[in-house]
C-alpha cells in the first residue's frame, strides 16, 4: 500500500518538474521572439535591406 503512495508522489513530482521546465522554455522562446522582432524593426527603420526585402524582390518562376 505504501508503494502506491510513492508512485503518486513520483507522478506529482514529474508533473511539477515538467510544468516548471515548460514555463522556462516558453519564457525563453518569447524573449528571443521579442528581441528578434525588435532587431528586425530597427533594421527596417534604418533602411537596411534584409531577407524580407530580398524575398519580395526575387524574380518569380520563369
Amino acid at each position: 500500500m505504501a508503494e502506491k503512495g510513492w508512485e503518486a508522489a513520483r507522478a506529482t513530482l514529474a508533473l511539477w518538474v515538467a510544468a516548471i521546465a515548460l514555463a522556462a522554455l516558453l519564457l525563453y522562446f518569447f524573449y528571443r521572439w521579442e528581441t528578434s522582432v525588435r532587431d528586425a524593426t530597427v533594421l527596417g527603420l534604418l533602411g537596411i535591406s534584409s531577407l524580407g526585402h530580398w524575398i519580395v524582390d526575387a524574380p518569380g518562376p520563369q
